[in-house]
């Protein structure tokens, strides 16, 4: 995260990355992390694999003890960053596939993320 931080540009981030500058920036879309958002931004960075860095920050999301505000404005950053600078079509399916894959062992938090999910893509057609 220090090297983000830095604005270094050829920077690896994954979903333990993503965590860390989520509880840096006290669980809101701000700061660290939205620049660690910006390493999962098309279309330089293969679609499959930004929606699994995706999924995996979601499932660790909603597993985390936080109010479903901080749940929903951090899912909606995550949701915009995975479909800036790429078709629709080219995310929906990887994404949907990572998040099956992600939160397999544990439904009942799938069922929230994907409550909040369909409220984004509600808020994007609108």
């Amino acid at each position: 995260m220090k090297l983000l931080a830095l604005h270094y540009r050829y920077v690896s981030v994954d979903a333990n990355v993503l965590l860390a500058a989520a509880r840096s920036e006290q669980w809101r879309p701000h700061g660290h992390f939205l620049r660690a958002l910006e390493m999962l931004k098309g279309p330089t960075i293969d679609a499959t694999s930004a929606a699994g860095v995706a999924a995996t920050f979601l499932r660790t999301l909603f597993l985390e003890s936080l109010l479903p505000h901080q749940q929903r404005t951090l899912t909606f950053a995550v949701l915009d960053a995975l479909h800036s600078g790429r078709p629709t079509s080219a995310v929906d399916g990887a994404f949907k596939a990572q998040l099956g894959y992600a939160f397999r062992l544990v439904p009942m938090a799938l069922s929230a993320a994907l409550q909040t999910i369909a409220a984004w893509e509600r808020w994007r057609l609108a």
